[in-house]
């Protein structure tokens, strides 16, 4: 069973990937907090599905907000291109 600093540490990681935009790592540890979670006891598991419902609604946001500017960013970079090339 995991003990709640676990736990914690597995979000904050969470929260560190997709801060820096790392969607693999992200990604992996999102599989981690998962697995922590379900580790549980019923009544902890509970407890801690409003936190986990909260985190994984913040990561999934702001993963999807990156992926969003990193395709712009690329659309604008291929438009570029075709316009120096000729």
């Amino acid at each position: 069973m995991p003990e709640k600093s676990q736990l914690d540490q597995e979000g904050q990681a969470l929260r560190r990937a997709v801060s820096h935009r790392d969607f693999a790592a992200a990604e992996k540890s999102a599989i981690r907090y998962r697995a922590l979670i379900d580790q549980l006891p019923p009544a902890a598991r509970g407890a801690s599905l409003p936190g986990a419902c909260q985190l994984f609604s913040w990561a999934g946001r702001n993963m999807r907000i990156a992926r969003a500017r990193i395709a712009d960013n690329l659309r604008r970079t291929q438009v570029a291109a075709r316009y120096l090339a000729g």
